[in-house]
């Protein structure tokens, strides 16, 4: 899975929420969970955070 779709998929889980996202995208929520956690751990911040 490339960069960008990865990290799409974790800010539009965190502006519609990781369920909805999931469904919308047709993907595991747990699978969406994992870029969540993998955009953390590269320290990439939703910009809305910082």
């Amino acid at each position: 899975m490339k960069k960008k779709y990865k990290v799409q998929a974790v800010d539009l889980a965190k502006e519609i929420g990781a369920g909805k996202a999931a469904k919308e995208l047709g993907i595991p929520v747990d699978t969406l969970y994992g870029k969540v956690a993998w955009r953390r751990d590269l320290g990439l911040a939703h910009p809305a955070t910082q």
